[in-house]
């Protein structure tokens, strides 16, 4: 009988995620643990939300005059057109910066959970290096992927265009172009996303505990999937429906605080409001009492979620140990308990 690499590290994920979260428990490696994972992310609806689309309908045409005003008015602002480029152009610097630190944070989270001692300053320092390269790998993919899905919106759009000017006989010919299209669009997706998703999942590991490169490792773990696709299949699988499964879990906890959090958000706003007539150091002192309450919630959920990403990072780490025994090395912590003597 086939043994699943997927169904076998749901058992064993779970114990290293006990062992290193809660025996014994330390508070302070749950706070390094957050801070981390706030870097790298949960996990959770990963490999299936590297891509999202958002659709907009309008049920009546949109009011051209006024956008055309409106672009009007800023093309003739050259100093309006300066913020604006300097906004975006500093949103895409966070944006890369953070995408870089999450990079870096993955090959720490991945130091700390395999020893069982987790540490920040240190792990980061070293793996910098490690991070830029997997932060350039990805980002290549990012956009190799974009251009992918803009060449397959031309074709849709176009098609819809058409048809619509040239008839009812071209909208009907112009349909199976949208749909042919819409599916290659969205398997594509799918196929970009799981393809990140092991970069993260199976090639960093590799990376970190072979010493390898990222080309290297991918082409080594794609003679793995040829040889046992069907493990990997499941893997996607089964991860999917793990990730399902925690993201209903997460809703059903964090919704009751988000609803208390918010409560007492209008509350503290509406006694903020009504003492600001009176005594405005009154009105600041509610005011950094909000703040504080802000801070306990993300912390909350933080914490929620931090032994999510741990649990998942685990997941993936003892599903390649069986691929690979060497490409994860475990400190003892984990080891199994020796065989008790022969009686």
């Amino acid at each position: 009988m086939t043994e699943w690499w997927a169904f076998t590290a749901v058992g064993t994920a779970f114990d290293k995620t006990k062992r290193t979260l809660l025996e014994p428990f330390n508070a302070w490696t749950w706070l390094k643990l957050m801070v981390i994972v706030f870097f790298v992310g949960t996990g959770a609806n990963r490999l299936g939300s590297q891509f999202g689309n958002v659709v907009n309908y309008q049920a009546s045409p949109p009011d051209t005059k006024a956008y055309e005003q409106a672009i009007n008015y800023i093309l003739s602002d050259t100093t309006l057109i300066v913020i604006l480029i300097g906004v975006f152009l500093l949103v895409i610097l966070v944006a890369l910066l953070f995408a870089y630190l999450r990079n870096v944070f993955s090959y720490v989270l991945i130091q700390a959970l395999a020893s069982g001692d987790v540490h920040i300053i240190k792990p980061f320092m070293e793996n910098l290096g490690r991070g830029f390269r997997l932060f350039l790998f990805t980002l290549a993919v990012g956009l190799l992927a974009f251009a992918v899905i803009i060449c397959l919106l031309i074709p849709m759009i176009a098609s819809i265009i058409i048809g619509i000017k040239m008839g009812i006989i071209a909208l009907i010919l112009a349909i199976p172009i949208f749909v042919i299209s819409l599916i290659i669009m969205i398997a594509f997706s799918i196929a970009v996303s799981i393809f990140v998703g092991f970069t993260y999942d199976f090639v960093a590991p590799m990376v970190y505990f072979r010493g390898a490169g990222i080309i290297e490792s991918w082409k080594w773990l794609w003679a793995s999937i040829k040889k046992d696709w069907k493990q990997y299949g499941v893997y996607v699988i089964a991860r999917w429906a793990l990730e399902l499964g925690v993201g209903i879990l997460l809703m059903f906890i964090a919704l009751p605080i988000a609803l208390i959090f918010i409560a007492a958000l209008l509350v503290g706003i509406i006694m903020a409001v009504a003492a600001a007539k009176a005594s405005m150091i009154l009105t600041v002192v509610i005011g950094v009492a909000l703040l504080v309450l802000s801070a306990i919630f993300i912390l909350i959920l933080m914490a929620i979620t931090m032994p999510v990403a741990v649990y998942f990072r685990y997941y993936s780490l003892d599903v390649l140990k069986q691929i690979d025994p060497s490409s994860v090395v475990y400190s003892g912590r984990f080891s199994p308990p020796p065989s008790p003597p022969p009686a």
